[in-house]
């Protein structure tokens, strides 16, 4: 499975509250070893800051930006010979929380649901409290489990393999599966 496919599937995993628990065991073919758990979170909050950071954050750091410009500016036109401490200072930084990180440590603390729940209204139950996973779950998890090829290629193989043709070797079917198909 190609990487950005895995990935795709271990947060859409990650964010199926009945399966958020998921070792993320795969096999040899796939990847080597053992997905862990904080490699899907590290996967989701990338997601989220490529594709779900919210406008409001972005308004903020614009301003924090024109504001440091400013005082680069007044700063230049004073002179150097001014004696002046506060250039001297380090600049505090301040990382910020991503708000997808508190949301995604609340969503795993939470026990797995059951499994004979319906995703969605389970989600629905959620907004107030994960919106944005919720969005996100909404993309990941709305992805349709098979597509309109792969129904056709099941209906191919049950034409192929009749009560006269039990005894075709695998290797028979795949070939006239494939020939059928292109």
């Amino acid at each position: 499975m190609q990487d950005c496919k895995l990935e795709d599937f271990a947060v859409a995993t990650l964010l199926d509250p009945r399966y958020k628990s998921f070792k993320f065991k795969f096999s040899e073919r796939w990847m080597r070893g053992q997905l862990t758990l904080k490699q899907v979170e590290s996967w989701a909050t990338n997601i989220f800051v490529k594709d779900w950071k919210p406008a409001s954050t972005e308004d903020a750091s614009e301003e924090a930006a024109a504001a440091k410009m400013q005082k680069a500016r007044e700063a230049s036109q004073t002179s150097f010979l001014d004696d002046s401490d506060e250039e001297c200072e380090p600049e505090s930084v301040v990382l910020e929380d991503t708000p997808v990180l508190n949301e995604l440590q609340s969503y795993l603390s939470l026990p797995d649901a059951k499994a004979d729940i319906n995703v969605q209204q389970w989600w629905r139950k959620h907004i107030a409290d994960f919106p944005t996973l919720e969005k996100m779950a909404r993309q990941f998890l709305g992805v349709p489990a098979s597509t309109a090829g792969v129904e056709r290629a099941f209906s191919a193989v049950t034409f192929m393999h009749s009560d006269l043709r039990k005894r075709l070797a695998e290797g028979t079917i795949q070939h006239s599966l494939m020939v059928a198909m292109n």
